[in-house]
């Protein structure tokens, strides 16, 4: 059985490169979030954080949320929980 690592942003050639990205006029618009990122997030930026798990022949989990970048921090925008719930 693979490990959470191995299935965290799906897996092979269909793993994500980034776990966020910023939100605009554009679908996954730059700047990103990811390993190889360096760039830093502008205050005042909307952008998406979106972690997924998806196991082969099994299902996928995927909670987003968007976030306003701050001079000190960020705000947490939406109020949609995060519990865990099954379908089917």
């Amino acid at each position: 059985m693979k490990t959470i690592q191995e299935e965290f942003m799906g897996g092979g050639t269909q793993r994500g490169a980034y776990i966020g990205h910023s939100v605009g006029l554009e679908i996954d618009e730059w700047p990103v979030l990811g390993p190889k990122e360096e760039e830093m997030l502008p205050e005042n930026a909307v952008i998406t954080v979106e972690p997924k798990f998806m196991i082969p022949n099994v299902g996928a989990v995927m909670v987003e949320d968007s976030i306003l970048i701050k001079e000190n921090g960020y705000e947490l925008l939406g109020s949609v929980g995060h519990e865990l719930f099954e379908i089917g």
